[in-house]
């Protein structure tokens, strides 16, 4: 069939008259958020968008959020090259090639959201940095760790990204895996602000009034923050990545509601001086699971707090043991009672 020419909004493409499909060779878009379409008309006939040229986007500073939709197989090379604000990228299931340093120099980028089930190999200059978190289909993880370019990601996942969702000082992002009935829902806690001093982790996190459970404490999700001291992890968490706690050098308490620990990496907390709180009935487990036995103190129940007179002590529900963590008395001579009471509960005062 014939080539022609055809601007649609800021985009222009060349099309086949005879086979329909055309390729996209021009945009001008200045909006942050830029769906490339997988077809368009012309009159009453339809054609399929396959292919994105070389160098389209290439410099654009205003795109952000990027999906490319069904239909488009091939990316060029230097498509997006230094558009250094685009951070979320979705791409479709048709896709079947990536030209090299498509995305180069886009050091902004923390989402690559794939829908490819049978992932191809791509040149390591496709992304300049491979720190974004990859999502996959379900049952694809090992195919994208295993295939050339895409196993440079470092935190790959299996489900679609809804949304990414700030709640005070966390932020998450909102995975669905399945569809109707069977779907579920789940959350990866991916950090957290260095300023927060008690860290709650929540058993769920609603995004549009549905709940997605946290299961996940992602890599580095707290590393460095020197202000955090107390931690509590919610039943529903089933995976703590590697640091993700590393450095957190001032960490007193760690509650850990979890009724089966698992293994986690040693590097997840930097410290083993914290007192760790542990379900009734847990504490043999914790002890001799990898990453949670290094931890020398380990309580049995709740955390609580209580205040009696001018004492303040942290005591642990299970065990009936507590610590004196701070006091403010000025007397000269001060008792330091052995135990004390909490309706009618008695809790001995260990250190």
């Amino acid at each position: 069939g014939e080539m022609k020419e055809e601007t649609q909004g800021d985009m222009t493409y060349v099309y086949a008259t005879g086979d329909k499909t055309a390729t996209l060779t021009m945009a001008t878009v200045s909006d942050q958020d830029v769906i490339i379409p997988g077809s368009f008309k012309v009159g009453d006939v339809t054609y399929t968008v396959t292919a994105i040229n070389n160098s389209v986007f290439k410099g654009n500073k205003s795109l952000v959020n990027l999906k490319i939709s069904e239909n488009v197989k091939a990316i060029g090379a230097y498509v997006f090259q230094n558009c250094i604000n685009l951070k979320k990228i979705e791409l479709p299931s048709t896709l079947t090639s990536i030209g090299e340093k498509a995305f180069d120099g886009c050091k902004a980028i923390t989402h690559v959201c794939s829908k490819v089930k049978s992932p191809f190999a791509i040149s390591d200059n496709v992304f300049s940095a491979y720190t974004a978190s990859l999502y996959v289909p379900e049952g694809t993880k090992a195919s994208y760790n295993g295939k050339d370019g895409w196993n440079k990601f470092s935190n790959v996942a299996e489900g679609y990204l809804v949304d990414v969702l700030t709640l005070s000082d966390m932020t998450y992002d909102c995975i669905k895996k399945g569809d109707g009935e069977t779907a579920t829902t789940t959350a990866i806690l991916k950090k957290s602000a260095k300023t927060t001093a008690r860290a709650i982790i929540p058993s769920s996190v609603e995004l549009d009034k549905v709940a997605y459970k946290v299961t996940t404490i992602g890599k580095s999700a707290f590393s460095g923050n020197s202000k955090l001291v107390d931690i509590t992890i919610s039943e529903n968490v089933k995976s703590i990545e590697e640091s993700a706690f590393e450095n957190c050098s001032n960490i007193s308490n760690v509650v850990s509601k979890i009724q089966k620990p698992f293994a986690i990496n040693d590097n997840v907390f930097s410290t083993s001086s914290a007192t760790l709180y542990v379900p009734s009935g847990t504490r043999a487990d914790y002890q001799k699971t990898d990453g949670w036995k290094k931890f020398m103190t380990v309580y049995e129940g709740e955390m609580k707090e209580e205040t009696q007179g001018d004492m303040t002590y942290v005591y642990a529900t299970g065990d009936k043991t507590a610590i004196l963590v701070k006091t403010t008395t000025t007397a000269t001579d001060v008792f330091l009672p052995d135990s004390f009471a909490v309706d009618d509960v008695y809790y001995k005062v260990t250190t």
